[in-house]
């Protein structure tokens, strides 16, 4: 991931939080925010594509929809340490479509206050289809 790249989405989101989704879609990478419950609040195209969702089947669900079951005991003991946590994560993770497929995306998870509240902004990268 071209961590200039990601700087500078970062950048002009906190510069004009309300043009969010405008900014995001310009994006090659797959970038979902998610509330401080972990529930997203927005996705680009990129995402829904890389997850073979629609915008109406993850807004406002939590996103353990994308992870695979058999991480889903794990994610309940590190989510709130996750969400609220104000570092920045980079991991190479695997996940699933939603017709379950498992593929290993490459993720950037940093914290924001710039909407008031706490949120993360995800960029996800395909390492693998």
């Amino acid at each position: 991931m071209n961590i200039q790249h990601i700087r500078s989405i970062i950048k002009q989101i906190e510069s004009a939080p309300s043009k969010v989704d405008k900014i995001i879609e310009r994006s090659s990478y797959g970038i979902c925010l998610t509330d401080s419950n972990g529930m997203f609040t927005t996705v680009n195209r990129a995402y829904l594509d890389i997850y073979r969702y629609s915008k109406k089947e993850v807004l406002n669900k939590h996103y353990s929809k994308v992870v695979p079951e058999s991480d889903r005991k794990l994610l309940k003991e590190i989510k709130q340490e996750f969400l609220n946590s104000k570092s920045n994560h980079k991991k190479e993770l695997r996940v699933h479509t939603k017709d379950n497929k498992s593929i290993t995306v490459n993720v950037e998870s940093i914290y924001t206050t710039v909407f008031l509240l706490p949120h993360r902004i995800t960029f996800i990268e395909p390492v693998e289809y």
